[in-house]
């Protein structure tokens, strides 16, 4: 709990510090899954297999065979989630954004914050806290308690202008990746970016709904009402942000 914010998780933890058999898909620019705060202690960027904590592991790909689909979901060693970034010519120098493939890692930030939000290994001595990271010893460990993190990357960084780094993402890799995060066990799904209902994007939220999932969707941080296509939904959750007066932030 920091001193600008209210965000009563040590109340929250009192109840509930996160559930291992939930699983959050992130949909967004990727996540460092090799981050120790959400990989474990064994993750590094120079070992980035050597991750457990409370990342999501598909252990039948990753014990498998590579170059193998070895659970037969239709892609082929996707061990931590997948990159559906396809295609794409304005991308941030060094970028991937070529190639769909099993390395969903971040290259913007965008995600990783996400993803630390839902599933930063809480009480392990290191980095941040989540609302829903479990609850360590005190110290690094390999494998935590709190929800999994599923990494799916559907964004990346562009160049505005040539000049300025920004973020994007396009809704055909969300509607992949909504059917993806549904097949293989999410119940959840993070959604911070705007949305539109095109390349599919409203069959595939329809279909996450209708295997159990719920949806968070950000409300924009404009300070205005309007809406995009899922927040318009009543069938998606919306959340804004509150300041430390627990009224709407003024940027919400």
């Amino acid at each position: 709990q920091s001193n600008d914010h209210d965000e009563d998780d040590p109340e929250a933890w009192d109840i509930q510090t996160g559930n291992e058999s939930v699983i959050v898909a992130i949909l967004d620019t990727g996540v460092r899954y090799f981050h120790k705060d959400l990989g474990g202690a064994n993750a590094s960027y120079d070992t980035p297999t050597d991750v457990d904590g409370n990342m999501w592991i598909n252990w039948a790909e990753k014990n498998g065979t590579a170059g193998v689909d070895d659970d037969g979901n239709g892609y082929v060693d996707d061990w931590v989630g997948w990159d559906f970034v396809d295609g794409v010519t304005d991308e941030w120098p060094g970028e991937d954004a070529n190639t769909p493939d099993n390395d969903p890692r971040d290259f913007n930030g965008h995600g990783t914050h996400c993803a630390g939000n839902v599933g930063a290994l809480n009480n392990n001595g290191y980095a941040t806290a989540a609302v829903s990271g479990g609850w360590g010893n005190g110290s690094l460990t390999t494998d935590g308690n709190g929800v999994k993190v599923m990494a799916l990357r559907i964004g990346w960084s562009g160049q505005l202008f040539r000049l300025f780094e920004v973020g994007y993402v396009r809704m055909d890799f969300a509607a992949e990746a909504f059917y993806y995060a549904a097949d293989n066990g999410a119940k959840i799904a993070s959604c911070s970016w705007g949305s539109s209902n095109d390349s599919g994007l409203g069959d595939a939220v329809d279909y996450f709904l209708a295997n159990g999932g719920l949806i968070f969707k950000a409300a924009g941080n404009d300070n205005n009402e309007n809406t995009d296509y899922m927040t318009a939904r009543d069938d998606i959750i919306s959340v804004a942000a509150t300041d430390e007066n627990d009224v709407k932030a003024d940027f919400s």
